[in-house]
Order: structure tokens, then sequence, then C-alpha cells
């Protein structure tokens, strides 16, 4: 997991999040009338928006949700501006999660899972957000707690896609335990459509094994899953492998269904 500073959990138990509605308002109808140009980055206090250009009025998008390990936009960015815009998928990257929420254990993790929930929920009041197409990814850290937050709320999110990351095992227990959240059931997603993507080098030790557990967690669970394998270390997926793992999620039958 990547080490280094981290900026301080300083949102976490805050009231509701502030939303910018006029800016995103504004780039909404930017996005309607040009259907060419680059998309747009709306900042909040909380996290940063991309919102594709070219989306049209009268439908909705999936919504990717992304964490870094050190609240830094850009990390996700390198990924998701240009499959955002190549799938007219919209983007919100948190700047609540760093790493030193899931090391602070459950009570930060809850509490910053819940103001990014939050955030999710105002947000897909004002943009075209398919709500039973919302992913989580993440890389690293940002992983782990992709799959904590999805873990947390069983059903919310519709996939996952997991860069070099893992299941933030010691904050569960199998059954109910006072101090710690019970696993799910794989009822408990029967209202998800499941579909969840793993990706790691080999060449990236502490997470490549540890990635493939995951695949088995989630199959348990009733999720599809799909690992994909690159080279080059512990580092954001190249393009191509992030496009097999969209392509393989949009091909499956769940992810077309309407709900």
């Amino acid at each position: 997991m990547h080490g280094g500073p981290v900026a301080a959990v300083v949102h976490a138990v805050e009231s509701a999040p502030v939303i910018p509605t006029a800016t995103i308002q504004k780039a909404l109808a930017v996005s309607y009338a040009n259907g060419t140009a680059n998309g747009q980055t709306i900042q909040t206090r909380d996290g940063t928006i991309y919102l594709p250009s070219g989306l049209v009025p009268g439908r909705t998008y999936p919504l990717v949700v992304a964490f870094a390990y050190n609240g830094d936009p850009g990390i996700p960015f390198e990924v998701w501006k240009t499959q955002g815009n190549e799938n007219h998928w919209i983007v919100y990257a948190s700047k609540d999660y760093t790493n030193d929420v899931l090391h602070g254990g459950l009570a930060t993790s809850e509490a910053v899972a819940a103001r990014v929930k939050s955030q999710i929920d105002a947000i897909a009041g004002l943009l075209p957000i398919d709500r039973s197409r919302i992913l989580f990814t993440g890389m690293s850290g940002g992983a782990n707690y992709a799959e904590f937050i999805n873990l947390r709320y069983p059903g919310y999110a519709a996939g996952i896609i997991i860069n070099s990351g893992q299941i933030p095992a010691q904050l569960f227990r199998n059954t109910p335990t006072p101090g710690f959240l019970t696993m799910p059931s794989a009822s408990a997603f029967a209202g998800s459509r499941r579909e969840a993507v793993f990706l790691c080098s080999p060449t990236d030790p502490q997470f490549y094994g540890i990635t493939q557990v995951n695949v088995r967690t989630m199959q348990s669970l009733g999720w599809n899953t799909l690992f994909l394998s690159f080279p080059g270390g512990h580092r954001n997926a190249p393009a191509a492998t992030y496009r097999k793992a969209i392509a393989f999620i949009m091909a499956q039958p769940s992810w077309a269904t309407h709900p």
C-alpha cells in the first residue's frame, strides 16, 4: 500500500455536504450543448466531479466513485478522465478518503463512508446519474476503501473495479461481533448488478495473491468477476486494461437489464 504523508481526516464528522449547485447546472448545460469538446471538472469541498461532454438530455449515465490513498483526485483521474469521456460515465473522485481513514479503524472508516454516500446522493439529485449503475473504484489504499464501502452498503453499487487492493478484513467478522461490521451475505446484494473486475500486476507481490482471494470472496457473495493481470507493478493499470474491464462490465446481461 502506498505510504508517505497523507491528509488528515477533516470532514468525517461535519454536517451535510456543500454542493455547488449553480456550477453543476451550468456545466451540465455545456455538456448537453457540446458533443465534441473535452469534459469539465467541478470542484466541491469533498471531491472533484468530472462531467464528460456530449451528454444527452433525458438520458442517465453511470457514476464512477473513485478513491486515492492520499485524497488526490488526480490519481484516479489519470484513468477516469479518458474513460469517462470514452464511455460517457460521470466521475466523482473523493477528497475525504486517505489511508489514515482505514488506519484509524472502524469509526473513521464508517464516518467517511457515510459522508461519501451523502455526496453521491446529493450529486445524483443534480446530475443525470443512473443510480442503479454506480461503481466504486480505486488503486492501492483507494481500492481497499472501494471494497470497504461496497461491503458497508451492500447493494448500493452496481460494480467495482479494484486496482491492486484488498478487502480490509480487519474491520469485518463473519458473525455479529461488537466493534466490527458483519460481513454481508450474498442476499444482501440482491438489488445490485454485481459486476466486479480486479486488476493487479504479478510484480506487485503484496497485492497479487490477495487480489485473487478477493475474487473468490466476491464470487461467494454472488458477484460476477473478472481478474486482469497487467505489467508494471503497483500502479494504475494501463488504459488498455481499464478498457477491457469496462468492456467486460458493459457486456454482461445484468448491466443492460433495466431494474
